[in-house]
């Protein structure tokens, strides 16, 4: 969208205050030392120290100068800078991560959990209220798995001072709050627990484990429905925890619609073939216990076995500019119809694709592998060429051409290779045959896959076009949140971002349903709204955004146009000319909703939360606690001192 030259003036203002490129690492408890401030003042002032909010105006004691432990008052009036300088601040969606993991929130916590991973360690910044109960909310890095998976790893920190805080691996089906799996955790203050939910939105049971502290190991087993966890003190002898028998692969209910059926593919498309999507995952998991004070949850000797296969990613036809990997669990893709969902894949150009991994068989004989495809391929089984397609242009259809017969049995893994080119976003399907019948797809469940955080090989499943290198905190010309916001939020069109879920449209007020820093309400227009991101996104989706239009940005990258008419129940309903009236799941389907091109005013100050929000505020007053701003469109909003980053003048 187009952008008015005041607004950058903002950013270059916002830029001044660096964001932290990931979680620091956790250090050995002590005293908590004061926060140390900056603020910078209309006449030219400068100071450093301890600041507290007051009725009387903002207080800071300077540490350093003239003014060394004298209480100074500072008024609204005066202000010009106010950066809180040891603030954590809520990050976009990390892509440092190795292929296949992904961070995400449990529930909705009031800040959104980060992650990195870097020197065999996976580092989660989570705040969240707690695990457990009739709701989780934490933080998490999940990757998806197979029926069959075995999930280690060791809890090598979790900081003793946050007595409250939990940190461990989680089975379940999904991300969502009340979602149906498995827990096992480690406190901070002692001890170990199994926590399972057998249905979704029922109560969690909990059982104690033995008295367990980091460093310690946990093991998740996931058997089809069954679950158990165990611990360790040393990796090697494992105590059971607890066991649980939960239905990850129910078919989908009323509140969990199936999966709608593609458009009518065009003459020579590939046909999307309907298989079950499976959205069952494993990870790792923390949770503060505090809303407002993430903890950092330290993992390392982090092993998993699932199945899958290991997927390398290429930016070109040539299998040459390494894009990300990942673990895919079966090669069934139909990206032209969205099909297995939100996929980076189809932001990528010139693809061509890489699996290795191993086979397994429940019945000896003889084998045959398929290739449904328009694009070309090569397969290898333990060294040995099975089947190929060479490059055709333009492409035709391949409709499973048999390979030649290989024999396999139960119990003796054979190595898979296959080499893929695209040519033109179609997708791939990988069948077989089994003593020259019974062709169908080949199950998850035939592939395994292992990863090892020791493996140096894992590239961070980075945008499109290469991994991105790790780096220390942001630089200026990195920092471009007021304007790009890609957390989940609702964007206005003042220009103000509040971070939070948009939990319904009332149709009769016009008015959406705002939950913002996790139980306060706030009713907003439409006709008020730039933009409502549902789910984080990266930068590189924000720029398939069309100017002066309204519509569903879905998670494909797909732009669909429409005038919005309904949100309930999490699905948004938009009236297109090409497709009529389409409804989109919040999340599941649809990333953005763009309703209006942002028309800015020069706000009187631009003040930042650790949650992620940012107001364009026409004023701002000092109070006990905390302070309040003046908002064109929120109205006046209560900001506690503990949320408060910086305070800014354009």
């Amino acid at each position: 969208m187009r952008l008015i030259p005041f607004l950058m003036a903002c950013v270059a203002v916002l830029m001044q205050s660096a964001l932290a490129a990931g979680p620091a690492k956790p250090v050995p408890a002590a005293a908590a030392a004061p926060h140390v401030s900056t603020v910078n003042t209309r006449n030219g002032d400068s100071y450093q120290g301890e600041i507290k909010f007051t009725d009387a105006g903002l207080v800071i004691t300077p540490n350093a100068g003239k003014s060394r432990g004298k209480a100074i008052t500072i008024d609204p009036a005066n202000l010009k800078d106010l950066i809180v300088t040891d603030a954590p601040i809520a990050n976009t969606l990390n892509e440092e991560l190795p292929g296949g993991w992904r961070t995400t929130d449990l529930g909705q916590p009031a800040l959104q959990t980060s992650a990195v991973f870097e020197k065999e360690e996976f580092t989660v910044k989570a705040a969240g209220s707690q695990l457990g109960g009739t709701g989780d909310s934490g933080g998490a890095v999940l990757i998806n798995v197979g029926t069959q998976a075995e999930l280690i790893a060791r809890v090598s920190s979790l900081p003793v001072s946050d007595s409250t805080a939990k940190a461990g691996l989680a089975c379940r089906k999904d991300s969502s709050e009340d979602a149906r799996g498995a827990m096992l955790i480690v406190q901070a203050g002692g001890g170990s627990q199994f926590i399972a939910r057998k249905k979704d939105k029922e109560a969690a049971t909990v059982t104690d484990g033995p008295p367990m502290k980091s460093p310690c190991y946990l093991k998740l087993v996931r058997k089809d429905d069954q679950i158990i966890g165990s611990c360790s003190a040393d990796g090697k002898n494992w105590a059971q925890v607890g066991a649980v028998k939960v239905e990850l692969d129910a078919p989908a209910t009323a509140s969990q619609p199936a999966v709608p059926p593609p458009p009518a593919p065009r003459a020579g498309a590939l046909v999307k073939i309907p298989v079950p999507q499976t959205l069952n995952v494993m990870g790792l998991i923390a949770c503060s216990g505090k809303p407002f004070e993430p903890t950092n949850a330290v993992f390392d000797h982090v092993h998993l076995q699932t199945a899958g296969l290991r997927a390398e990613y290429f930016g070109d036809a040539k299998f040459g500019s390494l894009a990300f990997t990942r673990v895919d669990p079966s090669i069934d893709f139909n990206w032209r119809y969205g099909k297995p969902g939100p996929d980076p894949v189809t932001m990528i150009e010139n693809l061509s694709v890489r699996w290795t991994g191993l086979v397994n068989v429940k019945e000896a004989g003889d084998y045959q592998f398929h290739i449904t495809t328009n694009g070309s391929f090569r397969v290898w089984m333990n060294g040995s060429i099975l089947t190929e397609r060479a490059w055709q242009l333009p492409p035709t259809f391949e409709g499973g051409r048999p390979g030649a017969k290989i024999a396999l049995k139960p119990g003796v893994p054979a190595m898979i290779r296959i080499d893929y080119i695209d040519t033109g976003h179609s997708g791939v399907v990988l069948k077989y045959s089994h003593n020259g019948a019974n062709i169908g797809i080949v199950a998850p469940e035939a592939f395994t896959f292992a990863f090892d955080s020791t493996d140096k090989q894992w590239v961070p499943a980075t945008r499109p076009g290469g991994p991105t290198a790790t780096t220390g905190p942001a630089t200026p010309a990195a920092v471009d949140l007021a304007i790009q916001p890609t957390v989940r939020g609702l964007q206005t069109r003042a220009g103000s971002f509040l971070a939070g879920n948009t939990a319904g449209y009332d149709a009769k007020t016009d008015l959406f349903r705002f939950r913002y820093k996790g139980s306060v309400e706030l009713d907003i227009s439409p006709d008020k709204t730039s933009r409502v991101i549902f789910k984080p996104v990266i930068k590189e989706m924000l720029t398939k955004l069309p100017e002066h239009s309204m519509g569903v940005l879905l998670n494909r990258g797909d732009f669909v146009e429409g005038d919005f008419s309904a949100y309930e129940g999490q699905k948004i309903k938009i009236s297109s000319v090409l497709f009529g009236s389409v409804l989109f799941q919040a999340g599941e389907d649809a990333a953005i909703l763009q309703l209006h091109d942002p028309e800015l005013q020069k706000p009187a100050f631009v003040v930042r939360t650790i949650a992620g929000s940012v107001f364009m505020a026409q004023a701002i007053a000092f109070n006990k606690g905390g302070l309040t701003v003046t908002d064109p469109v929120a109205g006046v909003v209560r900001i506690e001192q503990a949320e408060l980053v910086d305070v800014r003048a354009p």
